[in-house]
């Protein structure tokens, strides 16, 4: 079946530097990487995070850094609108 691959992407990691050992990462064609990249309110760093993954990873999803159980109820409309632009930026 499918598997997974997810890594947490620190809000402050905006540059190659944190994610540069994924160039070496080899994946199985059933295996799909995602990135847990995605902050609450903050697309600009969402996008610049992004644009850091996709010069060191050829192909990856996009997720929040910790999920949203920890999240406080009142944020998922925004979390909802943050993977949405993310999602649409990516594509």
């Amino acid at each position: 079946g499918r598997s997974f691959f997810y890594l947490p992407v620190p809000q402050d990691h905006r540059e190659t530097g944190y994610l540069a050992p994924l160039a070496d990462l080899k994946l199985g064609a059933e295996t799909k990487l995602y990135l847990g990249l995605i902050h609450y309110d903050d697309m600009a760093s969402d996008r610049a995070r992004m644009a850091a993954a996709a010069k060191v990873c050829k192909n990856f999803g996009v997720a929040s850094e910790c999920g949203w159980g920890q999240a406080e109820p009142g944020r998922l409309e925004g979390f909802l609108k943050s993977h949405n632009q993310a999602a649409e930026h990516l594509s």
